[in-house]
């Protein structure tokens, strides 16, 4: 039988899986070991669920704030907390741009409304962060604040990323991600490609 080419949002959906699953991952939920309120099946379940926010920043429907806060929308049927926030704010760019240059492109020209959806996204998720910070996301002067200096999301992103790997992957034009896949390249394919990769960086 032939087999049908991946798609992007394909490919999205199956790194997250394979991430989850592969064992072991010292610290983070596996296939062995899960936290008290966050399980596997809650990834599993995030995986599958964020399916039409994949599939719309694959064709590039909608902004990357919206399209985060589509993923975490989508997400919201499990009961798990935050599964794969970080992971949508990576993947967003990449399925919108194609690559890694293209998804460098697209966070290079984000507006005030991404940032503004963005902010929107992250206050529905259960993400712990320090309160009373300024731009503190439980605070809803906040997206008024961001509004009124201009902010885009790659500005929200460049404010975060002294204190946040995720958005320093945004401003250092996804160093860690072409890492990552330079890891699992040379680990072969498997499971262990993941923990190797994982442990690399």
């Amino acid at each position: 039988m032939r087999m049908r080419p991946l798609t992007r949002a394909d490919r999205a959906q199956l790194a997250m899986i394979l991430e989850v699953s592969a064992y072991p991952k010292p610290g983070n939920v596996d296939r062995c070991h899960d936290y008290e309120t966050t399980r596997l099946e809650h990834f599993l379940a995030s995986a599958i669920l964020a399916r039409p926010a994949l599939e719309a920043a694959e064709r590039s429907e909608g902004g990357p704030g919206a399209l985060i806060h589509q993923a975490v929308e989508c997400t919201s049927g499990h009961r798990g907390g935050n599964t794969h926030f970080g992971a949508f704010i990576l993947l967003i760019p990449l399925l919108m741009g194609g690559d890694i240059p293209g998804a460098t492109r697209v966070v290079g020209s984000t507006t005030v409304d991404d940032a503004v959806e963005f902010y929107r996204a992250f206050g529905k998720t259960e993400v712990r962060v320090i309160q009373g910070h300024e731009l503190d996301v439980h605070d809803p002067s906040s997206i008024m604040e961001i509004r009124s200096r201009g902010m885009t999301l790659y500005d929200l992103m460049l404010f975060s990323a002294p204190r946040d790997m995720v958005a320093r992957e945004w401003i250092n034009g996804f160093e860690m991600t072409r890492r990552g896949a330079d890891l699992i390249h040379a680990a072969g394919s498997g499971q262990q490609a993941v923990v190797e990769a994982f442990l690399g960086l």
